[in-house]
């Protein structure tokens, strides 16, 4: 899955798209989450994948101001 889209992760492009829509980065933080019962880290893995990405958008656009 990881290597499902260009970035490295599916929830990438998703995460992107409800970004042009204004929601904030709060909103989109928990906008997707994962887990599993065979893997304990997963969701704790895509919330640090989401943190790292929302971050490294917000420096991005606040370059652009």
């Amino acid at each position: 899955m990881e290597s499902a889209s260009e970035g490295g992760s599916v929830i990438f492009p998703i995460l992107a798209m409800n970004m042009r829509d204004a929601s904030t980065s709060a909103e989109l933080a928990t906008f997707i989450t994962g887990t599993s019962d065979f893997y304990a880290d997963l969701g704790p893995y895509y919330r640090t994948l989401t943190d790292t990405w929302l971050e490294k958008r917000a420096r991005e656009k606040s370059d652009e101001s």
